[in-house]
């Protein structure tokens, strides 16, 4: 889920405030149980593609 869908579907929280919250993300990874940084993974990858090189 790109920023721009994000803030669309939480409408009390702006883009910026968003891209504030990804900056600062680090500061509290390490505090976050093994679920909660999956569900965060999750919402920023929206696919992965793998290529044989």
């Amino acid at each position: 889920m790109g920023l721009n869908r994000m803030a669309e579907k939480n409408k009390n929280i702006s883009k910026a405030d968003l891209m504030t919250a990804i900056k600062n993300l680090n500061d509290v990874w390490g505090d976050l149980y093994q679920a909660e940084q999956r569900k965060i993974i999750h919402m920023l990858i929206n696919k992965i593609v793998m290529q044989e090189n």
